[in-house]
């Protein structure tokens, strides 16, 4: 088991990792890296396993970003399915995508501005494939989802497709909100 600092807790990381497991994305992106024990090592670890596919990840925070290097770098057998960058993710991701041309998973768990997190969703939905899965962190406890969640509940554009509300306050019991949607087909 490979331990990292990360700020998910227990039932979201294995939702987050069943997710990726099952949709198997050959180009995943994250917004938010942190330190890489939360979110971005449930995604790498589960493209590990199919051994498939490459994480895209951005941090603003350049010690937060040098962090996860170099977490990631003792464990160099997830290397290949990780590519780490420093910036605003409409800056250093949008080139990834443009460059690539879709997007088959994109986790949003940034900052706490709510605007940025709805400009971020757009971008990853004009990259959107009728197979794509968003997800977002932080659900129902944070800024950060206060326009992207009334318009994923109530959207014709989008559907939840697996939900963690949150409840508890320990680690083993708790979560902050974990949510998964797809474009309505």
């Amino acid at each position: 088991m490979i331990v990292m600092e990360g700020q998910m807790w227990k039932c979201e990381r294995e939702l987050l990792h069943e997710v990726v497991c099952e949709l198997q994305p050959e180009f995943a992106f994250e917004v938010g890296t942190w330190k890489g024990g939360g979110s971005t090592l449930q995604i790498v670890t589960a493209l590990e396993k199919h051994r498939r596919g490459k994480l895209f990840t951005s941090e603003v925070n350049y010690d937060f970003h040098t962090t996860a290097i170099r977490n990631f770098g003792d464990h160099p057998h997830l290397l290949p399915f990780v590519e780490f960058f420093h910036g605003k993710a409409e800056d250093v991701l949008l080139p990834v995508l443009e460059a690539v041309g879709r997007c088959d998973f994109a986790f949003l768990d940034g900052s706490e501005d709510d605007a940025e997190t709805m400009a971020q969703l757009e971008m990853f939905t004009r990259f959107a494939t009728p197979t794509t899965i968003f997800g977002a962190h932080d659900w129902g406890t944070s800024n950060k989802c206060k326009q992207v969640k009334p318009l994923v509940e109530s959207s014709d554009r989008y559907e939840i497709v697996q939900q963690i509300k949150p409840h508890g306050h320990t680690f083993e019991d708790g979560s902050v909100g974990l949510c998964f949607w797809k474009l309505k087909s």
